[in-house]
């Protein structure tokens, strides 16, 4: 299973503009300001970033969760360098307790009621300008000719913050310290801040093994060629809802002769072990939840292979497809993709 959690707050905070607020700006960005740094210095942004985990408490008490990993989509990039790092550290505890505020970057005159360089909440200054860090440290190496959107686990800082009474995991997002005081550029980044108009809003996605499987006689062959269909007519959920979704395999006869038509065979199987599903956006064609070892595994019981669809935490008023992958079928290194076996849509 796979549980999205979006941000109760992020922000952009500015070294060159050390006391504007930028919590409600649709764009987050790490850009440093190196046009004269003999005379004004080299300057700065950083990305402060929480998510609040209290829902997901409630809605699955006692939970241990296997993997933690922060989604960030790029909005725009520009000179970016061969190498560069991103680094993602523990807000200080004295510092977790920040202000988003409500000012845009174009704000004139600046809006200064929340988090920016100087102050956490737009009256106290953090424990260190730039916001207050402590460990665990993540570090993401990217490139020129890498995807600039950034998908990091970052399960050591959850478990880190994840019993803290305010039950939210708090974040700085930065360059390297060390490439923050360089002065190499290494280029402009923007992300998708949680005020998006569009779908690519930053999560959290926190992972676990929610399968079960009782082995049956009835497992599809490595010799048999296989259809695999949806075993509901339900098209229409609404946020929130919960339901076992039932997995059809059916094996295909191939007609003798030179026919290479096909005929279904009235038997039902099921699939391995080592059959996993993922969910896509069937307009954006994104994949909200890619293929898993661990958290999108397909389950087993009397009744056939089944997957635990949960429309908690998908974007309502969208149309998803369900696809399926299985691997080591019949022998090590063997892959098979059915894909689009199911399609759905939210309502919110």
């Amino acid at each position: 299973m796979i549980y999205t959690i979006n941000p109760s707050k992020d922000a952009t905070i500015y070294e060159f503009d050390q006391t504007r607020n930028t919590g409600v700006d649709q764009i987050l960005e790490l850009h440093k300001h190196t046009v004269t740094p003999t005379v004004n210095g080299i300057k700065n942004s950083r990305i402060l970033m929480s998510f609040n985990i209290t829902k997901f408490e409630l809605d699955v008490p006692s939970q241990t969760v296997a993997k933690a990993n922060l989604q960030l989509w790029a909005a725009n990039s520009n000179k970016i360098s061969k190498e560069y790092q991103v680094s993602f550290r523990a807000l200080a505890d004295a510092d977790a307790p920040w202000g988003m505020g409500t000012g845009l970057l174009i704000n004139d005159p600046a809006v200064t009621n929340g988090a920016n360089w100087t102050t956490r909440d737009g009256v106290t200054n953090w424990t260190t300008a730039g916001a207050g860090v402590q460990s665990p440290t993540v570090n993401v190496s990217k490139g020129a000719l890498d995807d600039t959107d950034i998908n990091v686990d970052i399960t050591t800082i959850y478990n880190g913050q994840k019993d803290d009474i305010s039950k939210s995991i708090d974040m700085l997002i930065s360059r390297l310290p060390s490439e923050e005081v360089s002065s190499i550029d290494y280029g402009h980044v923007q992300y998708f801040s949680n005020e998006t108009k569009t779908i690519y809003k930053p999560q959290l996605n926190l992972h676990w093994d929610d399968s079960a499987y009782t082995l049956g006689t009835n497992v599809v062959s490595v010799d048999d060629n296989i259809k695999i269909v949806s075993g509901t007519a339900k098209y229409l959920y609404s946020v929130g809802e919960r339901n076992k979704l039932l997995l059809k395999v059916i094996p295909m006869l191939t007609l003798s002769g030179y026919s290479t038509s096909s005929m279904v065979t009235p038997t039902t199987k099921v699939l391995p072990t080592t059959a996993y599903y993922k969910i896509t956006d069937v307009i954006s064609n994104e994949d909200v939840y890619d293929y898993s070892l661990t958290s999108t595994k397909i389950s087993c019981d009397a009744g056939g292979s089944f997957i635990n669809l949960w429309t908690d935490t998908l974007i309502a008023n969208r149309e998803y497809s369900v696809s399926v992958k299985v691997i080591d079928r019949g022998y090590s290194g063997r892959i098979e993709y059915f894909n689009d076996v199911y399609n759905f849509r939210v309502e919110g």
